[in-house]
């Protein structure tokens, strides 16, 4: 760092998240009077960039609308760190394009990286972004940059937003229903209550075990995606084979599995670029009780 705004640096950046914006305006006007202009720009860059990490909105704002901070490098993936409407506004009116390509993360835009915050991927909807992105066939390597939005979805977001975006024009993709086990069973949701087995007095993780047991419900119940998909047509890395497969990885996914074989999941069957199935991972995971679970249906079933 620039030994010329070093000093003030450290001094404005150890307040931030601590002390109010007005009291880092202060200590800004100072710093303006000291440095050139060139110098100036780079220590409002690098308290931006600060600001963005530790979720400090207001700051932001403030450095964008009132000290003119320059965004000309500033990537979707830094903005994502800070989501709110209020940010969005004050970046696309100082001329940030709230819809670029982020090449460094995946080939996602902004609306990829939030889709936790309904009210910001609303507001990039209105604003055009564009909800049909991503890669749905298997022409990939490893995995697909970027990866079709509902699966994101399916993983992260709230049954509310994965509705808004699939009515927005959003295509549910081949892995879509097999994020969705994964996501539940990760997050060790219970599908099988309406609360998605959060426990009283659950914080945000709570909160997280009822969203993901929601997608998934929709997915099964009211989509009526097939349980037993599999995930491609030839063998592919990080692809393990049907929705079971996927709930199978997680340590903490017993109770999704549970839910899926209810429904009618098929735990034997393999994944094109697997030898294992369900049971198979959950053994080579370490998770005993899904282990034992698909033990006891393939005793039913004779598997």
């Amino acid at each position: 760092m620039d030994p010329a705004i070093k000093p003030h640096f450290g001094t404005i950046a150890s307040l931030i998240g601590d002390t109010s914006t007005e009291d880092i305006a202060i200590k800004l006007l100072k710093a303006r009077g000291q440095l050139s202009p060139e110098k100036y720009s780079e220590l409002l860059q690098k308290l931006l960039v600060r600001s963005f990490s530790r979720g400090c909105s207001d700051l932001v704002i403030h450095l964008v609308r009132h000290e003119e901070a320059p965004l000309a490098n500033l990537e979707p993936s830094r903005a994502a760190q800070c989501p709110s409407v209020p940010v969005l506004n004050a970046l696309s009116e100082a001329g940030w394009d709230v819809l670029q390509v982020d090449h460094k993360a995946n080939n996602n835009c902004l609306i990829d990286m939030v889709v936790e915050h309904e009210a910001s991927v609303r507001w990039l909807i209105e604003h055009g972004a564009k909800v049909d992105r991503g890669q749905f066939d298997d022409e990939y390597a490893l995995w697909p940059r970027p990866a079709p939005l509902l699966e994101t979805c399916a993983s992260f977001a709230s049954l509310d937003t994965f509705k808004l975006i699939h009515n927005s024009g959003a295509r549910i993709s081949r892995r879509t229903l097999h994020k969705a086990a994964e996501g539940s069973a990760c997050a060790g949701a219970d599908p099988g209550k309406p609360d998605g087995g959060r426990l009283q007095g659950e914080g945000e993780g709570g909160y997280g075990k009822e969203e993901r047991a929601k997608v998934l419900r929709y997915l099964v119940e009211e989509i009526g995606l097939n349980i037993n998909q599999l995930d491609s047509d030839s063998p592919r890395h990080f692809h393990w084979g049907t929705p079971i497969n996927y709930a199978a990885k997680s340590r903490y996914g017993a109770s999704t599995v549970a839910w899926l074989l209810e429904k009618g999941a098929d735990p034997s069957i393999l994944g094109l670029d697997s030898s294992q199935d369900a049971e198979g991972i959950a053994a080579y995971e370490g998770s005993k009780e899904t282990v034992m679970l698909i033990q006891a249906w393939k005793r039913k079933h004779e598997k």
